[in-house]
């Protein structure tokens, strides 16, 4: 009977700690582990928690959550994350990059070549922002 009661508080034990949430740090490194093998649903599930569960979360998983969702082509959503990212990480031209191409894929032209604009006036020469302004255009 003892046993059983020990057993038994042992496994209650162990319960409650296998379901303790994971961190966002953990999630994090879940979800980099994930894009690292190209598991992407794997990556937007751990990035999507850590962005949902906390108020102080990782820019890069806002960012990987916007990207994954324009590969799904889930592009409101990917806009949304992407401005987002755009606004916390002003100075990441990639990103704004990466918003750009969104617009663009979304067919709203004028708001992807904006965008674009914006990044060239700031760096004449970035090569991702010359061709997907030429690209943008192009499907204009």
């Amino acid at each position: 009977m003892i046993w059983r009661r020990a057993l038994a508080g042992g496994l209650l034990c162990a319960g409650s700690l296998a379901a303790q949430a994971p961190t966002s740090a953990e999630l994090l490194a879940r979800g980099d582990a994930a894009w690292e093998r190209r598991e992407h649903p794997i990556a937007f599930a751990a990035y999507d928690s850590v962005v949902r569960g906390d108020s102080a979360f990782s820019t890069r998983a806002l960012f990987r959550v916007g990207t994954l969702h324009a590969w799904e082509n889930r592009l409101t959503e990917a806009i949304a994350a992407h401005r987002l990212y755009v606004r916390l990480e002003p100075q990441d031209l990639e990103g704004q990059v990466a918003l750009a191409r969104t617009y663009a894929w979304a067919s709203r032209f004028p708001a992807a070549i904006a965008e674009y604009d914006s990044v060239l006036v700031r760096e004449a020469d970035y090569r991702d922002a010359v061709l997907g302004r030429a690209t943008a255009l192009a499907w204009w």
